[in-house]
């Protein structure tokens, strides 16, 4: 993956699975393009089956409003 540092790309694009460029640089979004290009596919593939699937959402997402619900039972 290959994009401009915007938002929260950021936090979800590091060196193993991405490139990032200054925001509105084009010439730096080329060579990340270059860069993300060489990346192992398969790697890439599985950090985001890891990190940034549905089911990982949901769980996070339900984690979280466990949470909160144990928080206000004890209040």
């Amino acid at each position: 993956m290959a994009a401009y540092a915007r938002g929260a790309l950021p936090e979800l694009v590091h060196d193993e699975v991405g490139a990032l460029a200054p925001a509105g640089d084009t010439a730096a979004l080329a060579v990340a393009l270059r860069t993300a290009a060489s990346r192992d596919r398969t790697a890439v593939r599985d950090h985001a089956v890891r990190h940034l699937s549905v089911d990982r959402m949901v769980r996070e997402y339900e984690a979280q409003y466990a949470a909160l619900a144990r928080r206000e039972a004890a209040a």
